[in-house]
């Protein structure tokens, strides 16, 4: 039903896990020369077979272990019948870059990476098919926790406006819009007859914005952007 392909290895198609209470398919990728660790990076592809296609009620959730080591699969991702295939990059980390795993070529790229150790000796991935409803909870939970840690920044690195503005820039560009929208409508209201605002209401604007912000932040949902 489904395959993958690694690279410098020939396809590996999934095989179905018999009653079971977790994955109801497995693929295990190995290091494309064999007994050997998995290179620096390297790439999987996921895709579902020619002749196969999932409900559209339905998606197949992707999961992944790092070697037999790893207790648990962690959520990376989907297929569906919108989106037969995706592409995966393996990232061996050194002394400055942490080793990761993460989808390049879609939004929940979002979330991060997982650890992957020198030493893993396969990859091991498992997929669900899942409801639709109930596989997009899923991702829109993993990608609300991959922003909240973006912003605490596990990694001890200071996450600049730039860096966020980057990651996001859609979200960017609206709050930047629905910020200065709120600003318009409060200064409006105190125009001389040149068109002209004192500075103090600006600073009054300013200072009443980020007390509202720190006690209700939903409140700039509601601002319409004209």
């Amino acid at each position: 039903m489904f395959a993958a392909v690694s690279s410098g290895q020939p396809v590996t198609l999934s095989e179905v896990i018999p009653e079971s209470n977790g994955t109801q398919h497995s693929i295990i990728i190995y290091p494309s020369q064999p007994g050997q660790d998995f290179i620096k990076s390297s790439y999987i592809s996921l895709f579902v077979l020619p002749g196969t296609v999932i409900p559209e009620e339905y998606v197949a959730m992707v999961y992944f272990k790092m070697g037999n080591d790893d207790p648990d699969f962690k959520l990376f991702g989907y297929l569906s019948y919108e989106k037969p295939s995706a592409i995966y990059k393996v990232n061996l980390g050194g002394n400055t870059h942490p080793s990761s795993l993460g989808e390049i070529d879609m939004d929940i790229d979002e979330q991060g990476g997982l650890d992957l150790q020198q030493g893993t000796k396969n990859i091991l991935i498992g997929i669900n098919i899942e409801p639709r409803a109930q596989g997009l909870e899923k991702l829109a939970d993993l990608k609300n926790n991959s922003y909240a840690m973006t912003v605490s920044n596990q990694n001890n690195s200071f996450v600049t406006p730039a860096q966020l503005s980057a990651k996001f820039p859609q979200q960017t560009q609206l709050l930047a819009a629905k910020i200065v929208q709120h600003a318009y409508n409060y200064l409006t209201g105190f125009l001389d007859n040149q068109g002209n605002v004192p500075m103090k209401r600006f600073d009054n604007w300013w200072d009443k914005f980020k007390d509202r912000l720190s006690k209700d932040p939903k409140f700039i949902d509601d601002i319409a952007v004209e």
